[in-house]
């Protein structure tokens, strides 16, 4: 076996605890409070983000990091994190190679991230994405996927049992999403999706990702 191999095995068996975490009733969501885009090599960036398990209550992890392989390479590293209180984390990311990364936090669970970019340096162009691709990416770092089933995307983290609306060919009217995303109690009383804080920047990016796909709406 190639150490690249060895690499994405080690990342795959990773994965599985996740899962297996969640299977046992285990499971938690984790939300990135700031998606970094595009970073460049040797350039700490400070990644804040939140674990609440079952979606709802604060854990407590005194045991937090996060794994990263360059895709191309198989490089890997490992960075260690550090709790800030009860279900609030941070981890300084720092990487030695230019490439795609594929990373994931673990924390109460596995949790992958969308792929970052790292570019060779700081005066290199730093890529940006339209308002749909950066909602994909969101729609992976704000925890979505660990309740909705989304088939356009390449995701195996989503504990089982957990069944919130398959939003695979989900399409709506642009407000309602946005009013939905921005304060789902407001808009409906029963709701059990928690509020996620998001910004309008993440709204808009969000709602141009969902309003993207197929025509049609679940029932």
């Amino acid at each position: 076996m190639t150490a690249k191999r060895i690499v994405l095995a080690a990342f795959a068996i990773l994965f599985s605890i996740g899962c297996l975490t969640a299977s046992a009733g285990g499971w938690s969501v984790a939300t990135i409070d700031r998606l970094p885009d595009t970073v460049a090599v040797n350039q700490p960036v400070s990644v804040g983000f939140t674990v609440l398990a079952h979606g709802r209550t604060p854990v407590k992890d005194e045991k937090i990091s996060a794994y990263a392989v360059n895709r191309k390479t198989g490089t890997t590293v490992e960075f260690t994190g550090r709790q800030l209180k009860a279900g609030s984390f941070e981890v300084e990311l720092n990487f030695p190679e230019a490439g795609r990364w594929r990373w994931v936090i673990s924390c109460y669970g596995s949790h992958p991230m969308p792929d970052i970019r790292v570019e060779a340096d700081t005066a290199s162009e730093l890529r940006t994405h339209s308002a749909a691709t950066r909602g994909e990416r969101l729609f992976i770092a704000k925890g979505c996927v660990r309740c909705h089933q989304n088939d356009r995307l390449d995701y195996r983290g989503r504990p089982a049992g957990i069944d919130g609306p398959d939003l695979t060919r989900y399409r709506a009217d642009r407000d309602f999403i946005s009013r939905w995303l921005k304060d789902p109690a407001a808009t409906r009383n029963n709701a059990l999706m928690p509020d996620l804080d998001l910004s309008e920047q993440e709204i808009d990016a969000l709602v141009a990702y969902l309003n993207s796909g197929p025509v049609d709406s679940p029932d």
